[in-house]
């Protein structure tokens, strides 16, 4: 009976250690790491083709035909015109008097100057409140004021609104720029004419917040309009379904161009359809529109102080607008107002217009354009649906779909899918099991770590101590893992030998999460997944050191990728960013990478700590697995082959990272 036992146990270990692949894919294996590196290669080039027309860029077009940009004719008069230049007069001189009254006290002067738009708004005869909120966040113990004007459709019932944003202008505001208007003075203005109309479908609400509390006003306004179930302190105003926003962010008495910023929080962006009216309403009026402007820290990096040398520079517009787009996407910073809407799911855009005093364009012509954009919003009778929220755009009329820029992102994870098949063509289930293990391991400490960003991000010490616990962490739990469930689950495995199809396993054991990681994230934000793709993997197409060299080949070899494994580490990366902007530090870097994550969503705090990190230490385990050893005690729970468990301390004394 005992011998039969002993067969059958014999034959399950056996099957064990055959290799999991076998037939054509293990006959092709010995080209996989040369189609990886093609298949990257292509990833590549397919970028640099996205604003070809003849490959992968469109014409941008309107799907939702009820917009119809431009048709209906524009009646924004002279006389409203005047009055927008006559308040921001008004406004120009109140904040001058107010600063000698206060002493400049930037606080003050901001409740005066709101208190100001309240009356105005307040003398058309239409309907007006305030919004008091606390300010803890930015100023300790302050109270912020939001004032939001109300023109209510005559033949509606009120169920839709369109909502138009501005904030207090406090920069450049002691500059005398003759006959200029701002957000302001044009809002309130394109109110008292929007109150005499008589072909309104949807209430109009016009929001003024204080500049010097950032986007808290109108993120704190959204909240409340959109929670229903808050308890209110004041009398909180709510109109019907918001269809539309949009942000006034101006100051100027000149148009040379129209800037449409579309970026949310975590690279959230409008329906292409809001995009598109805007830009159809200019190229009518003849002005032309952007979606960038050079005083965006991205463009003036890399295109205007030039810290990357003249290659960059070379490159046409389309590329240059296609590198900004996947960077200010990947980076998840919101560019206006309008990424406070974007978070309950409203289509927003914040509109600018700069002038250099080269063009002939006017304000009047500025207000003509948004008038025209409000008169097509009012046209709405659905939400946004018809056209893409995935896109990328070379430029406010050539745009990449969803559809054509997930073919990038599979050529660059096709290199990872063919390591999964490399892997398995050549290792066991024992294998397979050891790997899995020691991921759990490396991704559990990277999960740990960030979870414990309030000490890492504390001062630099913690820093520096987050990471060499990090590491240690690492080493221990995957030891444990490799002493305790790899013999609880596994039945009378082999002692590990160190082996190139097994060392590939216990790397390549981090491509599972990797690819997941990268595919869940390419639906929300895509560049973000591209960066991420083009950080990692080429790391996993590099192929370990065959046993079969001599000892001085493998050490030679071994030493350049660790030394590339450490030029791309963590520490590393923030150091470069640290000498890109002089005027911070690797570690002021780390901790507004984590400001930005815990305000607006951002994903590459967690990136660096959760995936980026743990891939890079797998790496660095296995290359320095000849060379690193030390003794070390743990438990050991072997399962024999008649059912009785012994538990028993073990004394190992051999290489860790064999362990590992």
């Amino acid at each position: 009976m005992e011998s039969n036992e002993v067969k059958l146990l014999q034959e399950i270990r056996t099957n064990r250690e055959q290799s999991i692949l076998t037939g054509p894919i293990s006959k092709i294996r010995t080209k996989i790491p040369i189609l990886s590196a093609l298949f990257f290669i292509a990833g590549l080039v397919s970028l640099y083709l996205y604003p070809d027309p003849n490959y992968f860029a469109n014409r941008t077009y309107l799907s939702e035909n009820a917009l119809s940009p431009g048709i209906a004719g524009t009646h924004f008069s002279e006389e409203n015109y005047n009055y927008a230049i006559k308040l921001e007069r008004e406004y120009s001189n109140l904040y001058r008097i107010l600063s000698q009254e206060h002493n400049r006290d930037i606080e003050k002067i901001s409740k005066g100057l709101m208190n100001w738009v309240n009356d105005k708004i307040q003398s058309l005869g239409l309907e007006v409140y305030k919004q008091h909120y606390n300010t803890s966040v930015i100023r300790p113990d302050g109270v912020g004021t939001n004032v939001i004007g109300i023109v209510r459709a005559g033949k509606t019932a009120g169920r839709e609104v369109i909502v138009l944003s501005s904030k207090n202008y406090l920069r450049d505001i002691e500059r005398n720029i003759p006959n200029s208007i701002s957000g302001i003075s044009l809002g309130i203005s394109i109110l008292k004419y929007l109150s005499e109309v008589n072909w309104l479908s949807k209430d109009i609400m016009f929001v003024v917040t204080e500049t010097i509390y950032n986007d808290v006003g109108i993120t704190t306004w959204n909240h409340r309009y959109h929670n229903v179930e808050l308890i209110e302190t004041d009398d909180f105003v709510r109109g019907g379904k918001i269809r539309a926003a949009v942000c006034l962010d101006f100051r100027a008495n000149s148009l040379d161009y129209i800037l449409l910023k579309i970026h949310g929080s975590n690279g959230k962006l409008p329906n292409l359809d809001l995009v598109n009216t805007f830009e159809a309403i200019s190229q009518k009026n003849r002005r032309q529109t952007n979606i960038f402007d050079f005083f965006d820290p991205i463009p003036d990096l890399l295109f205007i102080k030039k810290r990357f040398g003249e290659f960059i520079d070379s490159f046409n517009v389309f590329h240059k607008n296609l590198i900004i787009f996947i960077l200010r996407q990947a980076f998840g910073v919101p560019t206006g107002d309008h990424a406070a809407f974007q978070n309950y799911n409203v289509d927003a855009i914040t509109i600018t217009c700069y002038s250099n005093q080269q063009n002939d364009g006017t304000m009047f012509e500025f207000a003509h354009i948004i008038e025209s954009g409000v008169r097509s919003l009012n046209n709405l009778i659905e939400h946004f649906h018809q056209s893409f929220y995935y896109y990328i755009l070379v430029s406010p009329y050539i745009y990449i779909s969803i559809g054509q820029y997930m073919i990038t992102l599979a050529f660059l994870i096709i290199p990872l899918l063919l390591l999964i098949f490399y892997i398995l063509s050549d290792i066991t289930y024992t294998d397979v099991a050891r790997g899995f293990f020691r991921m759990i391991a490396l991704y559990t400490t990277g999960f740990l770590y960030y979870m414990s960003y309030p000490l890492h991000t504390k001062s630099i010490e913690y820093f520096w101590i987050g990471i060499t616990l990090h590491v240690v962490v690492a080493v221990i739990l995957a030891k444990l893992t490799n002493s305790f469930f790899f013999k609880l689950f596994i039945l009378n495995p082999k002692p590990d030998q160190h082996s190139t199809p097994k060392v590939m396993c216990r790397y390549g054991t981090s491509v599972g999460p990797l690819i997941c990681f990268i595919s869940c994230v390419s639906v929300v934000n895509f560049s973000f997944a591209v960066i991420s793709a083009l950080l990692t993997v080429p790391t996993f197409i590099i192929k370990p050191v065959e046993q079969s060299k001599s000892f001085t080949y493998r050490f030679i070899r071994n030493f350049i990728q660790f030394s590339i494994l450490i030029s791309i580490s963590l520490p590393a990366i923030l150091y470069y960013i640290s000498l890109i902007f002089p005027q911070f530090s690797y570690f002021d870097i780390w901790q507004l990478l984590l400001q930005q994550h815990l305000t607006y969503g951002t994903l590459i705090f967690p990136f660096f700590c959760v995936i980026y990190f743990p891939s890079i230490l797998s790496h660095l385990f296995w290359l320095g697995k000849e060379y690193k050893s030390f003794d070390i005690f743990f438990l050991s729970i072997p399962i024999n082959n008649t059912i009785k468990h012994k538990v028993k301390l073990v004394y190992c004394s051999k290489n860790l990272m064999n362990c590992m």
